[in-house]
């Protein structure tokens, strides 16, 4: 049995062959729609990450021109979502809180650990290691990542991060997690859900203002002009009320 396919290099540029001239006004339109969608999703999973909005707009350009050189396929998209976002930022507390400038730097070190891990899953043929995963444990993590984004958005939105000292959250803590009383530590999920709901009392009214604002701005454009980017014409003009 041949083995020679194992360690095919990628072939440059071979997503591109199908683009002619009579269908690249479509492929230009296309780009422009996928820019529409993905910019305001990376500033949002920027800051799921806990790294500066800038970076967003940094990986909705540099990876895709990377990943356009290498794909094979015309249809196929690399960009970051919430799942890598909230998994990036639970991993970079243990070495640089947020508004650190040390965050970026692992962030980025991470970044290409994680490319040379994929490139080495592609080159020895691993991606049927998926196939393994429990379905159970895959909505497990989907539905915690969901409620975990949820609760992180929901406190910004508040625009109350943190409450006075004073509140007792030490105690509250050590108390919960005398009373679950698990192998693992799953109390500091309980003490931010805690917090938020105490932080209602302190909102900024502004804040709260802007991200019902924005929520309802997007939901009626999706229902009223679907083929319309929601999303970017929202943050700009949020953008615009807020300056």
């Amino acid at each position: 049995m041949s083995t020679a396919h194992k360690f095919q290099l990628p072939t440059v540029f071979s997503g591109l062959r199908g683009i002619t001239w009579a269908n690249l006004p479509s492929e230009i339109s296309a780009g422009i729609t996928l820019a529409a969608l993905i910019i305001p999703l990376n500033i949002g999973y920027a800051q799921v990450a806990g790294l500066p909005p800038v970076f967003g707009l940094y990986a909705g350009i540099i990876p895709l021109a990377i990943f356009a050189i290498f794909t094979s396929s015309p249809h196929v998209v690399g960009s970051p979502d919430a799942p890598i976002s909230a998994i990036m930022g639970a991993m970079l507390i243990g070495f640089a809180p947020i508004g650190d400038p040390l965050r970026v730097q692992y962030a980025l070190a991470l970044a290409v650990m994680c490319g040379l891990l994929f490139f080495v899953f592609w080159l020895f043929r691993l991606a049927f290691l998926a196939n393994f995963l429990s379905r159970a444990v895959l909505a497990g993590f989907i539905t915690g990542l969901g409620i975990e984004v949820l609760t992180n958005q929901a406190r910004r939105i508040l625009g109350a991060s943190h409450i006075l000292d004073g509140s007792g959250l030490g105690s509250m803590a050590e108390q919960l997690h005398g009373a679950m009383a698990t192998s693992v530590d799953t109390t500091g999920y309980f003490v931010e859900l805690i917090v938020l709901f105490e932080s209602i009392p302190h909102a900024n009214l502004y804040a709260v203002a802007i991200g019902l604002g924005t929520f309802i701005v997007v939901r009626l454009m999706k229902k009223y002009a679907p083929k319309a980017p929601a999303a970017l014409i929202t943050l700009i003009l949020m953008t615009v009320i807020v300056a």
